[in-house]
């Protein structure tokens, strides 16, 4: 090389380098500039290194930063970068850190497995020289929280013993509108009968009185109760109570 074009080609900095930034790779301070000992200095140039790890884990939950060491090098180092590589809708990103430290610029936003790079660039004795150490790093989607499970009504049903009954419960909405349905035991796909009633702030309803819905003495009549809750898309039902309707006296 004989130019300061050359010059700047040698050590990455064309087109338009200036001798100082050649310089203040190869004299000291307080030493004379001239092309002449940048020229003859510059082929003496040691070799660069980079050493670079990551700190911790290299996966968590979005969003994610991970963090790198980064080593100090001899000879002529320019800067030292870390980049992450476009994937998905996540942009490429880049950022300038220091020589040495631990580095966190880059934050991962969306989940998926990346593709990370720290990249050293400098000036050895055959010109400009890159050095790249590769990672994966890995954004977790952070899990929904689960639902507290339901816990359904339960309901008490006492017999009056003249084919009345009265129905008690708890665990239902606060001031809920309450239905109690009642089904032959036997033969399911009789008619229902329905009765509502409104559960207290408690969610408890206390000795609703059904009347005499007892017709045939002996037939086994069942009671659920439900106060609009669905579940699954399944409506929240209480445990089922089976009576028996009693016989004359």
């Amino acid at each position: 090389m004989n130019t300061l074009r050359e010059i700047g080609e040698f050590i990455g900095m064309s087109p338009g380098t200036r001798l100082r930034a050649a310089s203040d790779l190869v004299i000291s301070p307080g030493e004379q500039i001239s092309m002449r000992e940048v020229i003859r200095r510059l082929p003496n140039l040691p070799p660069i290194s980079l050493e670079a790890e990551a700190v911790g884990n290299r996966f968590g939950e979005v969003p994610f930063t991970p963090v790198f060491r980064v080593h100090p090098s001899k000879g002529a180092v320019l800067k030292t970068r870390i980049i992450l590589f476009q994937n998905g809708t996540q942009p490429e990103e880049s950022a300038e850190v220091g020589d040495s430290g631990d580095f966190n610029p880059i934050t991962l936003r969306i989940p998926g497995i990346f593709f990370m790079q720290v990249r050293r660039t400098g000036v050895t004795g055959t010109g400009v020289t890159v050095l790249n150490k590769n990672f994966h790093v890995e954004g977790v989607e952070v899990a929904p929280p689960r639902p507290e499970p339901i816990v359904p009504p339960f309901i008490s049903v006492k017999s009056s013993g003249d084919g009345s009954f009265t129905v008690s419960g708890s665990k239902f909405l606060g001031d809920a509108t309450v239905t109690i349905r009642v089904v032959d035991a036997v033969r399911p796909f009789s008619p229902n009968l329905f009765f509502t009633v409104s559960a207290t702030p408690e969610g408890e309803i206390k000795d609703f009185p059904t009347g005499k819905i007892c017709q045939v003495p002996g037939r086994r009549i069942a009671f659920s109760a439900q106060d609009g809750r669905i579940d699954a898309g399944q409506a929240v039902t209480s445990n089922f109570v089976q009576q028996t309707c009693p016989f004359p006296k």
